[in-house]
């Protein structure tokens, strides 16, 4: 009994020893900066504000190019970049991911092309290094019995030169961060900006960075975006920028066809388009994916509007707008399954409307004034409540995002402040399941009313607060 005793002891000090005491310090210049990177990072995961955020997500493609306080200011929410080194693996990299992600919040996974090809889980030396001297909680992140298997195969020799690693940290060892990048230079969002003349030959062959992804790639996404789903956690893709010049596009254009559909399979959704992330190799420093600040500037403009729906009506329905001298400016292009037609008050629209109708699709008038247009032309213009017409705006200046504003019969055709605060008109912005603003007749009755006729969930709670 006492054999099978010890050897139980074995088995559970060994390899938490083994844990615990086997490092790489001062082995590798690189896992020292990946280290000071990721104590940044943290650091603005630390100060961001409270509520859903946005994490990005990959290697140091994303790091450098997409700007994380553009995408900040343009989606109106918290933004982090926690891009890091390709080195690390998309292993880490998602596990990083499952460990700072909260219910609410956003992921994007910006992952190179490359990472997604790599056929198996070895470890790089970068990942080893730095993961088993500055971050050991990732043998438990392995599990368990991956954890033991990575443990055992240390060998005895190496074991036995981490005492070197342990003699530098009493020594006062200091991480070696004189990288080709300054961490110093990290922004608070955690991106980092590195001046074009750091330019030099792309490193990279270019018949290698569009290869399918691999079934090993497709097992670890598939499974973070389970876990996503049972933490309440959104996640979405993002196309890696590339660098490409024209001679060359035609070697991307099968694997630009294909790659939506690989992210789409696994249930994740893709912003934007693979051929909007492509940029000329002049906009580059020194490897392919390492684009200079003004890619990463237009980059973030171009994935915050391919997150931000101009306009939310319901799926299946028809905007209806008056006539309008410069309707391709108009702040509401179709999304969501939504189409948006022109009422010009004449026969030829009122069939155009009625064929909609016969069809089964919902109309929703853009402006209180066309609802009264259509009434008086004879069709039933169904109030958004028992009091108050059809909406006058359905607007979003962000994502998930409603500017609402409703006129009772008989109000003036052109709304302003004046009307709403006679109670003739109410307008709200209806944002994360409540209207944050609201005026005129605020009630909780009526803002649940209206969040009802709009088709929205019902609000937990209405508020009053002057425009």
């Amino acid at each position: 009994m006492w054999c099978l005793t010890v050897l139980a002891l074995g088995a559970v000090i060994y390899p938490v020893s083994v844990a615990g005491y086997y490092n790489n310090v001062g082995r590798q210049h690189d896992a020292d900066w990946v280290h000071h990177l990721f104590l940044r990072k943290e650091a603005a995961l630390h100060l961001a504000p409270s509520g859903p955020r946005v994490l990005i997500v990959g290697g140091s493609g994303c790091l450098f190019s997409l700007d994380a306080a553009v995408l900040e200011r343009e989606l109106e929410q918290p933004v982090i970049n926690l891009c890091s080194h390709a080195g690390v693996g998309l292993e880490y990299m998602l596990a990083r991911a499952r460990r700072h992600a909260r219910a609410g919040d956003t992921v994007l996974l910006a992952l190179e092309y490359r990472v997604l090809s790599l056929p198996d889980q070895a470890q790089s030396n970068v990942e080893w290094n730095y993961f088993t001297t500055w971050d050991r909680r990732h043998y438990l992140e392995h599990g368990v019995l991956d954890a033991y298997r990575m443990l055992y195969r240390i060998p005895f020799a190496d074991i036995w030169k981490s005492g070197e690693g342990w003699q530098k940290l009493r020594e006062g060892y200091k991480e070696d961060i004189k990288y080709a990048y300054d961490v110093m230079s990290m922004t608070p969002n955690g991106n980092l900006h590195e001046a074009l003349g750091h330019r030099k030959p792309l490193q990279g062959r270019l018949e290698v960075q569009f290869l399918p992804p691999s079934d090993y790639a497709r097992r670890l996404v598939e499974s973070f975006a389970g876990w996503a789903r049972g933490k309440g956690v959104r996640v979405f893709s993002l196309y890696q920028a590339a660098a490409l010049d024209p001679p060359d596009y035609w070697r991307t254009k099968e694997y630009f066809a294909q790659i939506p559909a690989w992210w789409r399979g696994l249930g994740i959704e893709p912003q934007g388009t693979p051929e909007g992330a492509v940029w000329p190799t002049a906009y580059f420093m020194d490897t392919m994916q390492h684009a200079g600040p003004a890619v990463a500037y237009q980059n973030a403009l171009n994935v915050a509007a391919a997150m931000r729906p101009a306009a939310v009506v319901p799926t299946g329905s028809v905007l209806l707008l008056p006539p309008h001298p410069r309707r391709a400016l108009l702040p509401f292009p179709p999304r969501n399954g939504a189409t948006v037609e022109v009422y010009g008050g004449d026969d030829a629209s009122d069939k155009l409307l009625k064929t909609h109708l016969l069809a089964g699709r919902r109309m929703v008038a853009s402006t209180a004034a066309l609802g009264g247009q259509l009434r008086a032309r004879g069709f039933a213009v169904k109030p958004v409540t028992a009091e108050f017409m059809t909406p006058a705006a359905v607007l979003a200046g962000n994502r998930d995002r409603i500017v609402v504003v409703c006129a009772q019969p008989g109000a003036p055709a052109g709304l302003s402040l004046d009307t709403i605060r006679g109670g003739q008109a109410w307008a709200g912005i209806w944002h994360l399941g409540k209207w944050n603003l609201a005026n005129g007749p605020a009630t909780t009755e009526l803002t649940a009313s209206v969040a009802a006729g709009l088709g929205l969930p019902n609000p937990n709670q209405g508020r009053r607060q002057h425009l």
